[in-house]
């Protein structure tokens, strides 16, 4: 939600002070800026709700499609700066129709989404935090609107500032509040951003003081001010995300290279120890060195085996064998219950007529061992964890699933919410302080090399369910 919040921050911020300066020196160019960031307003709200709801990336196209349809009004406002067509046309009663026009649909399927995801059977905390986004749309966006409807000949106050500010003001309640925010977030990173607008709102206000008798020069001036102002944080946003991720992929390869080295020791000792005897024996005539010439050769395709495994799960490379997918999850689970300290019961409910599936066992280990061990990790106080197998026949009443091999693990841990679920294959997404992002990201790539998908539902207090599903032509 950071990113999302932010534009309607900056958005919002150059709202409301536009129209203040508007409204208290009537110069031009605060009713240009004024129409600007209100032309751009239901663009960035749209963006807010659906990744607040979980549904941004099924409307991206949407979205994108306002942002480039709002973005085009706003352009053409900019035309008010330096032309009078252009003061004409802002100041007409056609730019507020046209701006109405495609608000309103957009707002009426933004409260539909909301009700909607309010009543989805999400917890209280999730209810409460609809039901304040719910509050500032709906009073924001009418307050917000009053200025339009007063040019359409409506006799209505002048409210937008207040609507714009008691919209922002509700959605910092929602994402302080309820922790919307990155828990990772640092408090530098909220000064910083504190400081750049304080910033901004001096330089704009010597501006106006210096220049506000060159009207050519404060617009070229606030123009400049604007760009930079934008360049600067979203920099200050990409050199962020750009130190996370490299911190991220750091600890990923630190337990990598762990994992292999501790693969490797054993193979390598062996190794070494058959040399030191051949070494040793090098003058007794009476050694038989055949069998520790023989250990080195193994051991040397131990770890030659090794490497090749590490680098092929590394570009997740499928080298499909016969296996017996029953024996595989049975195995798998059981490990992983045992690393845990949790009190967690482990019951499984397997298909014993699935038999034999051609998959590479290697590959399917891991990905079931990140998808347990996320479940048994959800349910710290303990609970249940039910691991599940379904052959391509499936069972009465599942004629879609019957195309496909299921192996599903259902855990009773806390859940995710839409907002995390939606993000939860990601590469480097995590809401563990120890998490590395990449287990579900990672488990989905294995599935996709076998040509299957793996599927998540969850809600919050609930647990979660996730299902790896392959082709049934992998079943012999």
């Amino acid at each position: 939600m950071a990113l999302p919040l932010a534009f309607f921050a900056f958005d919002s911020f150059g709202w409301t002070f536009a129209s203040f300066c508007n409204h208290q020196f009537g110069n031009p160019v605060w009713r240009v800026l004024d129409v600007v960031f209100m032309s751009l307003a239901p663009a960035v709200i749209l963006h807010v709700v659906l990744t607040f709801v979980g549904r941004l990336r099924a409307w991206m196209t949407l979205l994108r499609a306002t942002y480039a349809g709002f973005g085009a009004l706003a352009l053409s406002s900019v035309t008010a700066a330096c032309s009078s067509w252009g003061v004409a046309w802002i100041e007409s009663s056609g730019w507020a129709v046209l701006f109405l026009v495609a608000w309103l649909p957009s707002l009426v399927f933004e409260l539909w989404l909301l009700l909607a995801h309010l009543r989805s059977g999400i917890d209280a905390d999730e209810q409460a935090r609809t039901r304040l986004v719910l509050a500032a749309l709906a009073i924001g966006g009418s307050f917000a609107t009053t200025d339009l409807w007063s040019d359409l000949g409506v006799p209505l106050p002048s409210l937008t500032p207040l609507g714009s500010l008691f919209g922002t003001a509700l959605l910092a309640v929602v994402a302080l509040r309820f922790r919307l925010f990155d828990r990772n977030l640092q408090g530098t990173t909220a000064l910083y951003a504190g400081s750049v607008g304080v910033t901004a709102v001096l330089v704009y206000l010597t501006l106006f003081h210096g220049l506000k008798g060159n009207l050519p020069a404060l617009t070229f001036g606030v123009t400049v001010v604007t760009l930079v102002l934008a360049v600067v944080v979203r920099e200050a946003a990409s050199s962020l995300a750009s130190y996370r991720e490299r911190v991220e992929r750091l600890a990923v390869l630190g337990r990598f290279s762990a994992q292999m080295a501790h693969d490797v020791k054993n193979p390598l000792a062996a190794l070494v120890g058959a040399v030191q005897v051949l070494e040793a024996g090098e003058s007794d005539p009476h050694l038989d060195t055949r069998a520790f010439r023989s250990m080195i050769v193994e051991q040397a395709d131990r770890i030659r085996a090794i490497v090749e495994k590490y680098d092929r799960l590394g570009r997740v490379e499928p080298v499909p064998t016969l296996v017996r997918v029953n024996d595989l999850v049975t195995r798998v689970a059981a490990l992983s219950r045992y690393a845990t300290s949790h009190e967690v019961k482990v019951s499984f409910d397997l298909d014993a007529r699935l038999g034999e599936c051609e998959v590479d066992a290697d590959l399917l280990s891991g990905a079931l061992e990140n998808i347990v061990r996320n479940a048994l990790e959800a349910m710290k106080s303990g609970g249940m964890l039910v691991v599940t197998t379904r052959g391509p026949h499936g069972r009465p009443g599942e004629r879609e699933r019957d195309t496909a091999l299921v192996i599903a693990v259902q855990d009773s841990g806390e859940g995710m919410d839409v907002r995390q679920a939606e993000r939860a294959f990601d590469d480097f997404y995590t809401t563990k302080s120890t998490g590395s992002g990449l287990g579900l990201a990672f488990a989905r790539r294995v599935a996709l090399a076998h040509g299957g998908d793996v599927l998540l539902s969850s809600s919050r207090g609930s647990g979660t369910l996730v299902e790896l599903r392959l082709p049934a032509r992998l079943v012999r």
